[in-house]
C-alpha cells in the first residue's frame, strides 16, 4: 500500500469578489471537500507507491485546475499538501 496525501486549500474572500457559495460549488465539482479548521477545503489523493512523474503531473494538473477555477473570482488562495496523518496542525 502506498502513501496517501491530502492537499488543503484556504481562500481569502473579497467583498467585491465571488460569494463563498459560488466558490464552494466550483471547488466541490472538482472533488474538494468543505472542512472546518485551519483550512477551508481538502482534497485526498489516491495512494501512491512512490514519488514519480505521473504523481507530480497529476498534482500540477489539479493545481492548474484550481487556479483556472478561481481565476477572475477576486480571491486569494493557498494550497499545502501533507502526507496524511503528518499534518503540522491538529483540531485539538
Amino acid at each position: 500500500m502506498g502513501k496517501k496525501y491530502v492537499s488543503y486549500l484556504s481562500v481569502n474572500l473579497n467583498s467585491e469578489g465571488a460569494s463563498p457559495t459560488e466558490i464552494t460549488q466550483r471547488l466541490k465539482e472538482m472533488g474538494w471537500e468543505v472542512m472546518y479548521g485551519p483550512y477551508d477545503y481538502k482534497y485526498t489523493w489516491n495512494d501512491t507507491e512512490s514519488e514519480n512523474y505521473d504523481n507530480i503531473y497529476e498534482f500540477l494538473t489539479k493545481l492548474e485546475s484550481v487556479h483556472q477555477t478561481l481565476r477572475g473570482l477576486n480571491v486569494y488562495y493557498k494550497v499545502v499538501t501533507y502526507e496524511s496523518g503528518k499534518e503540522t496542525w491538529n483540531y485539538n
